[in-house]
């Protein structure tokens, strides 16, 4: 029994959908992870009172918030913060 050049053809079809099916998947592993590090950078460098929602991995909203200074700890005691305290 010979093999003939069809099923050859399918076995090599066959082992490159499911080469490519892993391709897509690790890539989609490595992207998501990769998204992940990105945002967790991100939230880390918002300064305080900052809110982040996540939607759905479509994206993030950023709602960035003022990190003030207590007069009596900053260098300068503007005017600005004297009227917020």
């Amino acid at each position: 029994m010979a093999i003939g050049v069809v099923e050859v053809a399918v076995v090599v079809g066959y082992g490159c959908a499911v080469l490519l099916g892993w391709i897509r998947a690790r890539t989609a592993a490595q992207i998501t992870r990769e998204r992940e590090t990105k945002r967790q950078e991100i939230i880390r460098s918002l300064p305080l009172g900052s809110r982040v929602l996540d939607i759905n991995g479509a994206g993030i909203m950023v709602e960035v918030g003022r990190q003030t200074t207590p007069p009596s700890q900053s260098p300068t005691g503007s005017e600005d913060d004297l009227q917020h305290s």
